[in-house]
């Protein structure tokens, strides 16, 4: 049972994600950063470790890790594949998926080896849905909040603060700040938990959105992290996903400049196609899919 969450770029995939497997009931819950191959193996070794319950599973487990790369990742998902098929029921979750071969070694094909279980799946990559694994009809492709569920998910994490209690004034003033936020669920979240630390008024928020500097992201990261352990804000994911693209194609970024200067919602492929040459505006794109 595969679930593939696709979000646009900093829509706050993994916060929402995390929202959604809570109420999973499951014998193992795990979540795997699947960024990188390091990530991905390293959420390995912890599942293989949260799964070693006896004396004789911790001996094995250690002499496991004993072994050099890359017979140990080897025998460290055989070790996985055992315990998770002795489990009535798991919920994987595979967290910023970039490409479905890097992680197509660790991805549960067959349930007689891996047991009864679901799969959760987030990925900015909106050509994974082609893949023969994947079922369109599990996609959840999820964009911008309307304006009602953009305040009920501000609201719902400033509920139990009472410093900002909801009178018909303040329920105004509160939709009026929404409108001038970004209305996806990380910028409205990180919003909610940064007012909620930090008692700071509407105005002020949007003035140090607005300035946007370095000590105020910083600040913003912390936030994240207090509260459920996840640091990355629009303006951290924007710019490594805007260094990602240059580093694959220096072409780029004479278009990107372009693209900043038009509205986002109505970017004419024609003229970017006319500004460099076609077959760059065809890899923009094509890359713009995938991350």
């Amino acid at each position: 049972n595969l679930i593939v969450i696709e979000w646009i770029d900093a829509a706050g995939k993994t916060t929402l994600a995390r929202q959604y497997i809570r109420d999973q009931e499951a014998s193992v819950v795990w979540e795997i950063n699947a960024e990188t191959e390091e990530t991905l193996i390293l959420s390995f070794e912890k599942l293989a470790e949260a799964l070693t319950q006896t004396e004789a599973d911790r001996r094995k487990f250690i002499k496991i890790e004993s072994k050099p790369s890359p017979k140990r990742e080897e025998i460290l998902l055989k070790y996985v594949k055992e315990k998770l098929s002795s489990r009535p029921y798991w919920v994987l979750f595979y967290d910023n998926v970039e490409k479905f071969a890097d992680i197509d070694p660790y991805f549960p094909h067959d349930s007689k080896v891996w047991g009864p279980g679901k799969i959760l799946m987030t990925t900015r990559n909106s050509m994974i849905g082609n893949h023969k694994y994947i079922d369109s009809n599990n996609i959840l492709k999820i964009g911008e909040l309307t304006p009602e569920y953009q305040f009920t998910l501000f609201t719902k994490i400033l509920s139990q603060d009472s410093i900002f209690p909801m009178t018909p004034s303040r329920k105004k003033e509160t939709q009026k700040f929404l409108e001038k936020l970004s209305p996806f669920p990380l910028d409205i979240s990180t919003a909610a938990f940064y007012l909620k630390t930090t008692h700071l008024s509407y105005a002020d928020y949007l003035k140090r959105i607005r300035q946007s500097d370095d000590s105020f992201n910083t600040m913003q990261e912390g936030v994240l992290k207090e509260v459920n352990d996840y640091i990355k804000t629009r303006y951290g994911i924007i710019s490594l996903s805007i260094q990602s693209l240059i580093h694959n194609n220096q072409d780029f970024i004479e278009v990107l400049l372009l693209i900043s200067l038009l509205d986002s919602q109505d970017i004419p492929r024609d003229l970017l196609s006319y500004h460099k040459d076609p077959l760059t505006a065809d890899k923009l794109f094509y890359h713009l899919k995938k991350s």
